[in-house]
Formats: C-alpha cells, sequence, structure tokens
C-alpha cells in the first residue's frame, strides 16, 4: 500500500478538493466590437469550468462598459467579491490584472481581502495567481503600468472634451433635460410640450411661487422628471430655473472631475477655464424672464441669510433628531418628521407627523404622539437586549423559513430535477443515435443553461439570504449592550431597524427586513406592547410589534 506525506493538511485539502471556480470578465466601452469581446469572454470562461471536473461552475460575473479604474462602478465585480467572502468562490479566473482593476489600491486591497478567505485569484495573461508569496510586488508593479495607461487614456479624453469647448461645441444630453430634444441629424430642437412646462415654471417662479409649490402643482398634474421619471421636488425645480441653456446660451466646463479614475464632479471654480456660447441652440426662455428670475433668486437667498441668525441655526439644530428619516407613512410613503407644536408653552408637545401633512392636509394618516413612540422604541430595543439569544433564536427560524428562500431553493432543485432528465436524455440518445449532432448540441446547451442558473441562484441565496451573516451582523451590533438603555440617543436604532412604519396613530411596526428590498407582507411578528398615554385627559394605547421582512 502506498502512503502519500502530507506535510501540510490544510494545503493538501485545498488543493484536492473540489474548487468552487467562477471567472470575471470586462469590456471598458459599450461600443459594438467591445460587447462582442464580452460575450466570447463570457462563453469561453463558461465552458472552460464546465468541462474541468475538478471544478464546480459558480458563474461567470462580467461587467460592460465600466471603466477599470474604480471598482465602486463594477456592480457584477463588487457581487462576486460578497460571494466569495460569504464563502461560495474558491476561485477566480481573469484575463489579466488590467481586467481585474487598473488602480493598484482596489486591486492589493481586494486581493488581500479575498485572500483572508482563502479565494485565489489567477490572472491568465500574467501566468499569475494571488496565493504567490510575490504578489504584491508584481501586482504593484503591473497595476501602477496598467493605471498609468488608463491616466492617459484620460487625460487624452479631456484634451478632446476641453479642445471641443474652446471651439464652442455644446455637449447636451437631450433624453435627460426637459424641453429638448434632437432631430434626424442630431441637431438640438425644442419640444414644444415640454418647453410650455419650462415656461410655466419660470412664470410661477415670477409671480411668487416656491420651488416646493411648483413641484407640487407639476406632481398634482400628473407630470415626472424627464431625467429619472420621478416625481417633481424642489432640487429639480431649482436646476431648470438656474440652467443657462434654456436662454439658447451654454456655459462650458462649469464642472470637472475630481481626480481621474473618479465618479465625482465638483464645480469648476478656478482651476479650469469656463467658455460661455451665445447662441448655440434654440432658446425658450428669453434673456429678459431670465435675467428677472436669477435677480428674484438672489434677493431671495439674501433675505435667507439675514434671516438665519444663530437663533434660527441653534433651532434647526435642536430638531434634527433621531426621527430624521426613520419612520414612514403607511399611507402615502412619505416620511414622518419631528415636530414641536406650542414651544416653551405649558402645553408644548412632541409630536412625529407625516411629510405631506407638515403644512397642509394631504395624507389621510395621523399625528403621532412622540413621546409613547420613544417608550415603545425604548422597549422593543430592551427586550432585544435582555435576551439576545431569544431574538437570534427567533431570526434563524424566520430566515431559513423566509419565502424568498424556499422559492429559491424549490427552483434549484427543479432545476436539478432538469438536468438529471437531461442527462438521462444523452445517455439515451448517445445510445440511439451518436451522430446526430444537431439534437446532441441542442440537449448539451439546456443542460448547461440549466447548471448556470442554479449557480445564479445559489450566488442569489449566497449574497442576499445568508442567514447566518445575517445574524452575524446583529451580533456585532448588539455585542456592546450589556444593560438595558435608558436614552434612545445611545442606539444606533436605524442599524437595528430597516424601517418603521407608521399604520395610523395607534399602531406602528418596526421592521427588520431579512431581503434588501422590503417585502409586501411579514414573514413573522412578535413582541407585541400596548403604551398607554394621555390626550386631552383621554387615555390611549399604541399598539406596536417587530415585524421580520
Amino acid at each position: 500500500m502506498a502512503v502519500e506525506q502530507i506535510i501540510n493538511l490544510e494545503e493538501y485539502e485545498r488543493k484536492n478538493k473540489i474548487k468552487r471556480v467562477c471567472a470575471y470578465a470586462r469590456v471598458s466601452t459599450d461600443k459594438e466590437s467591445q460587447l462582442n469581446s464580452f460575450s466570447v469572454q463570457v462563453s469561453e470562461y463558461k465552458n472552460m469550468i464546465m468541462n474541468n471536473p475538478n471544478w464546480e461552475f459558480a458563474g461567470v460575473y462580467g461587467d460592460e462598459g465600466k471603466s477599470g479604474t474604480n471598482i465602486f462602478g463594477r456592480k457584477q465585480f463588487m457581487q462576486m467579491v460578497e460571494v466569495a467572502k460569504a464563502g461560495g468562490i474558491d476561485l477566480i479566473i481573469t484575463k489579466s490584472i488590467s481586467r481585474f482593476a487598473r488602480n493598484t489600491v482596489d486591486c492589493l486591497k481586494t486581493i488581500r481581502e479575498l485572500k483572508k478567505v482563502g479565494t485565489e485569484i489567477y490572472f491568465e495573461n500574467d501566468n499569475l495567481s494571488s496565493f504567490d508569496t510575490s504578489i504584491d510586488i508584481i501586482i504593484s508593479m503591473l497595476a501602477s503600468i496598467a493605471e498609468e495607461e488608463s491616466k492617459n487614456n484620460s487625460q487624452n479624453v479631456i484634451w478632446r472634451y476641453e479642445n471641443n469647448f474652446k471651439e464652442g461645441k455644446v455637449h447636451m444630453v437631450t433624453s435627460k433635460m426637459l424641453g429638448f430634444d434632437r432631430d434626424k441629424e442630431n441637431n438640438i430642437i425644442i419640444d414644444e410640450a415640454e418647453a410650455e412646462i419650462v415656461r410655466n415654471i419660470y412664470n410661477w417662479y415670477l409671480n411668487g411661487y416656491s420651488h416646493e409649490k411648483i413641484a407640487t402643482i407639476l406632481n398634482e398634474q400628473g407630470y415626472k422628471t424627464k431625467a429619472f421619471n420621478k416625481p417633481y421636488y424642489a432640487g429639480a425645480i431649482l436646476s431648470i430655473l438656474s440652467n443657462e441653456k434654456y436662454t439658447g446660451d451654454a456655459i462650458l466646463q462649469k464642472t470637472i472631475r475630481k481626480q481621474i479614475g473618479s465618479y465625482n464632479n465638483i464645480k469648476n471654480q478656478t482651476k479650469k477655464p469656463k467658455f460661455y456660447v451665445e447662441n448655440s441652440h434654440p432658446g425658450i426662455v428669453d434673456h429678459d424672464t431670465w435675467n428677472k428670475v436669477q435677480q428674484l433668486r438672489k434677493s431671495k437667498a439674501k433675505h435667507y441669510l439675514k434671516a438665519t441668525t444663530r437663533k434660527t441655526v441653534t433651532e434647526k439644530a435642536r430638531n434634527r433628531t433621531i426621527y430624521n428619516g426613520l419612520a414612514k407613512c403607511d399611507v402615502c410613503g412619505s416620511n414622518y418628521q419631528f415636530k414641536r407644536n406650542n414651544i416653551n408653552k405649558h402645553n408644548e408637545t412632541r409630536v412625529l407627523i407625516c411629510k405631506n401633512n407638515k403644512y397642509n392636509k394631504k395624507c389621510a394618516n395621523d399625528i403621532v404622539n412622540a413621546d409613547p413612540f420613544d417608550e415603545a422604541l425604548l422597549s422593543h430595543i430592551n427586550s432585544i437586549i435582555r435576551d439576545k439569544s431569544k431574538f437570534f433564536q427567533r431570526l434563524n427560524v424566520a430566515f431559513k423559513t423566509h419565502p424568498e428562500v424556499v422559492s429559491l431553493k424549490e427552483d434549484i432543485k427543479a432545476l436539478e430535477g432538469k438536468i438529471n432528465a437531461l442527462q438521462q436524455k444523452i445517455i439515451r440518445f448517445l445510445n440511439d443515435d451518436p451522430d446526430d449532432e444537431v439534437i446532441k448540441r441542442e440537449l448539451l446547451y439546456d443542460k448547461e443553461q440549466a447548471e448556470i442558473d442554479i449557480a445564479y441562484l445559489n450566488n442569489k441565496i449566497i449574497t442576499s439570504y445568508d442567514a447566518e451573516k445575517k445574524i452575524l451582523y446583529y451580533k456585532k451590533l448588539l455585542k456592546p449592550y450589556k444593560k438595558p438603555i435608558s436614552n434612545l440617543e445611545d442606539f444606533p436604532i436605524d442599524e437595528l431597524f430597516n424601517h418603521v412604519v407608521v399604520k395610523n396613530r395607534n399602531k406602528v411596526s418596526f421592521g427588520i427586513a431579512f431581503d434588501v428590498e422590503r417585502t409586501k407582507k411579514p414573514v413573522d411578528s412578535f413582541h407585541k406592547i400596548k403604551t398607554s398615554y394621555l390626550i386631552r385627559k383621554t387615555e390611549r394605547k399604541l399598539d406596536s410589534q417587530i415585524d421580520l421582512y
């Protein structure tokens, strides 16, 4: 009997176990030729992994049209890293360091993070593994070269844009700018239906309407913002009123990139020259109306600055409390805001009120008294602190039996049945008619697609519905709290509860969500309490509970 000497058991197991392998592919532009290259990468990697008997297919992650200078713009990349950290990937294959990341800092940081959880990255063109001992030096050198190449490309793009600015060429994204469109020759033209809205906005503002009031009027008339198809808000109105392009003129290079590789623009104060182009395109608003609006805006700004005394600033800071962004209205979906009634009087009250009811009653929901709300919230938090183990057990059961998890597992089971059936068909086919290549390819393709679908669903469970990871998060959050708290400001409320929903003045739900998006109905509810309070000597009760979504 042959005896194999095992020097390092962990190393031996790592080399001999079936590896969960994925690939990462990326192209930096969305041109057709590049997208074809992207689809080829995905196909090649898929076949490579699935044809290796020692590898288990863990998916192909890919970002189309994404630059490598910054990892945060690449959703698939970030998801892949999360899956690896959760223990779902042993090996990541990618073409090269420049495909993986052009930023040296991000590249090394990601490699080290994944190395800690035992995930290897293999760079094909560089014939380099992240488990190599000299990886830091090699990565620093190669990634720096790639980063410098990216900087040179970015500088060339910046030069081209600045040259266009000097020549007075106006770049306008008409698909996101209200009032404008393009004709068949790609010239900027006026969309008269949208232009009428713009003119109304300018006229309403000159007639004394505030940004908020104008937004309310447009929303009541059923209009949505052109850029994101969302309800109008004060900021959107201000943007329209302050954009000189509505006069037919254009200021170029108003913003610049903070740095190469950054996605954040900053105002161009003095770093770069600005260019003013007159009559660069058709105008919607005449210069006289434009100037009047700008003068009125300056006048209102001066009035606001005079009114903003130390006292008003202090008052605003005092009103910025734990309630900001905490509770939402179950009727209209708006935030509940904190408000003091009868300030500095014997009958001063603290209330929470739906944003749409703060000045005028627009929502059917009620005002909630802040004192019983605080008492109920404090009671729920302290109940969890007093018996953490019971809380974790409740979470564990609810998360593992979550409808989304059950549904995903059922889908996986159905796909596994489909794969078994296809495998039987393939075996029968090879015995009966092995020469029919068309049917053979179809069967193999169907099996391959089912295996890819299973990998996708497993990835979703690992990333979005990992019960152990979620419970670990709550354990870390609650670990510092050994005793019940007496002050809500001493506790990270928004980290424990994903959302607080005000059903009505007497019913509140403190929600903990398993998935990112809140589902329509809670999967479990517990710790229901009633908090008594008085309104004009009449006793009322606030019903509250913790809901798991």
